[in-house]
């Protein structure tokens, strides 16, 4: 057996000790609770001397995070080998994204993660690795291929991505592990996402759907809005375009979204269709999502769709803007239109699998 074979037969003997190690302290940790389980007592019960347990961890509250500093490497060479064209802060979203579950192995439970979130040493003992982590990929994100960045807006950068991801833990933990982690993740990163520096409006371009190929609708249980609606729906229209590459469409705070949608119902975008805009409420009668749709010189125009953050990722926008396909489909109408930016990839991507395509004008 050569010298390599060995040095990796061994790593991976090595590793899978930790594992085992780190498995069986979150257990006792859970039952007994931190500071009463000792070093002696995982030893013990690992069938190993207190000696050997510091040849794979080098104190207690090691344990619980796993191989992080091996980790924190890789993410920081992935970094480096991000598409020269994406910004820095695309290129944190994505990787972070993906690492984000191997990471903090331990936060995949929430057993450790309550019991991180509720020991002082070992969130000491987190904030650490996390800090030295954020170091490696600050550093990494400076030496990207054109990357033109001081070490202030690195390290700023960096910092807001870690504020992302545990604001997107605790939200994780106070729903019991009950919500998407990957979709608290974008979620966290478009509202952080620096304001591009533009030069001129986005670019916006038409697509088209036809009406009359749609499926039997099911019973959505959404209802059409009224004038009344108008400051809950621009509070909501706000808040939902915050983060995105929409968000000055909604102005520049809550009043001036209000005013937006009071000008849609008022016919500024053409004759507003009740009947064929409609919006989702929560139990208490709030409203969480809306698609309003008007007439722009004779034809249908989707003209907002938007979701509540609260509630994305639950097919809201999907259900609403099949809603309003299926009552101008009622009414009559072949085709209804909209304008997507060409930035906005979710927002392409949901029209497209609804069957809106790129608009064709007539000859």
């Amino acid at each position: 057996m050569s010298g390599a074979e060995t040095m990796g037969l061994r790593e991976r003997t090595r590793r899978a000790v930790r594992r085992e190690l780190a498995g069986l302290a979150l257990r006792m940790f859970v039952e007994r609770g931190y500071e009463a389980t000792t070093v002696e007592d995982i030893a013990a019960a690992a069938g190993l001397s207190k000696r050997s347990f510091f040849r794979y961890f080098p104190a207690k509250e090691d344990v619980l995070f796993g191989d992080v500093e091996d980790l924190a490497v890789q993410i920081a060479d992935e970094v480096r080998t991000r598409p020269q064209g994406e910004s820095a802060w695309e290129c944190l979203h994505a990787v972070l994204r993906e690492w984000e579950p191997r990471l903090h192995t331990a936060q995949r439970d929430l057993d450790a993660l309550r019991l991180i979130e509720t020991t002082p040493p070992l969130r000491a003992r987190l904030h650490q690795k996390r800090d030295e982590l954020r170091a490696l990929v600050a550093a990494a994100l400076r030496e990207r291929p054109g990357a033109d960045l001081d070490a202030f807006t690195a390290d700023l950068l960096t910092a807001a991505a870690g504020a992302a991801l545990d604001a997107a833990s605790r939200e994780w933990l106070r729903t019991d592990g009950t919500a998407d982690r990957a979709a608290l993740i974008d979620r966290a990163f478009a509202a952080l996402a620096p304001a591009p520096a533009r030069t001129a409006e986005p670019r916006r371009f038409r697509l088209d759907a036809p009406l009359g190929v749609l499926p039997v609708p099911e019973d959505h249980g959404f209802r059409n809005p009224a004038p009344s609606d108008v400051p809950a729906l621009g509070d909501l229209m706000w808040r939902a375009y915050q983060g995105t590459p929409d968000q000055a469409d909604a102005g520049a705070d809550v009043p001036a979204a209000i005013e937006e949608i009071g000008l849609l119902f008022a016919g500024e975008h053409g004759r507003f269709v009740p009947s064929a805009s409609f919006l989702a409420e929560d139990g208490e009668g709030r409203p969480v999502a809306a698609s309003l749709v008007t007439l722009w010189k004779g034809v249908p125009l989707l003209a907002y769709l938007f979701t509540s953050p609260d509630h994305v990722g639950q097919g809201l926008g999907r259900r609403l803007a099949l809603a309003s396909m299926h009552a101008l489909a009622d009414q009559g109408h072949e085709l209804l239109s909209l304008a997507v930016t060409e930035d906005n990839v979710r927002a392409r991507r949901l029209y497209e699998s609804i069957g809106f395509v790129p608009h064709v004008p007539s000859a």
